[in-house]
């Protein structure tokens, strides 16, 4: 992992290189990882068509979310330069903090307060971790322990609670774990495979949202919530 441009200062045309895949600059210098993000377009388009039926506002900004992933993710895979970095990171940080939210309200029935404690710790962890994390470890891997840990609890509660909607957090905690492991591994593959292994966390993580999505249909159609 390194960077092409040697600029100290900050600029959002600077040209990165995180990827085994990507080899020199070019918007298509990372042609798999970045259509690999078709996945997260099908997952919004699952969004919107259980939308249709449920004109669910929850549902709809998180299939909107889906897709601006989806996009951002395709502009850091092409453009590779800070600003789509950017444009990479801060649909996922959304997705995630605005889920959980999702989460807590309506799935577990947190009070307002104990909602704002957590959102606040889950978001002091993510600045910490971002600021903090050594980069040359699992591959920025790390960057993702507040996630996990999030979605581990939230499993755990539902499990606890025997909650029928278990099935479906304790299923995505397990895709978005070996997910976290093909990104880690794709620096570590690039002597092996020249595409490396991070078009398949794209394509897990797709999964995720989709599997997410589920419990967001049930939950707004049983109860017809907005």
């Amino acid at each position: 992992m390194h960077i092409l441009s040697e600029n100290v200062e900050m600029n959002y045309y600077e040209q990165l290189d995180f990827y085994c895949e990507r080899l020199m600059p070019g918007f298509w210098a990372e042609p798999i990882n970045a259509l690999s993000n078709i996945g997260f377009i099908f997952a919004g388009l699952f969004g919107f068509y259980c939308w249709k039926s449920s004109k669910s506002t929850w549902m709809f900004f998180f299939s909107f979310l889906a897709l601006l992933v989806g996009i951002g993710s395709f502009l850091f895979h092409t453009y590779a330069t800070r600003w789509a970095h950017l444009a990479d990171l801060l649909p996922i940080a959304l997705f995630m903090s605005s889920f959980l939210v999702f989460v807590q309200k309506r799935l577990l029935h947190f009070s307002n307060v104990r909602t704002l404690i957590v959102m606040i710790v889950f978001i002091t962890c993510a600045v910490l971790i971002e600021i903090y994390q050594p980069r040359h470890l699992l591959g920025g891997s790390l960057g993702y322990t507040h996630a996990v840990i999030a979605l581990s609890v939230v499993t755990y509660l539902f499990r606890k609670k025997r909650h029928p909607y278990t099935k479906y957090f304790s299923a995505g905690l397990q895709v978005f774990v070996l997910s976290l492991v093909f990104r880690t591994l794709d620096g570590y593959l690039c002597e092996l495979n020249p595409f490396g292994s991070h078009f398949i966390w794209h394509l897990m993580n797709a999964a995720l949202i989709f599997i997410l999505l589920i419990p967001v249909d049930l939950t707004t159609r049983l109860k017809n919530e907005p």
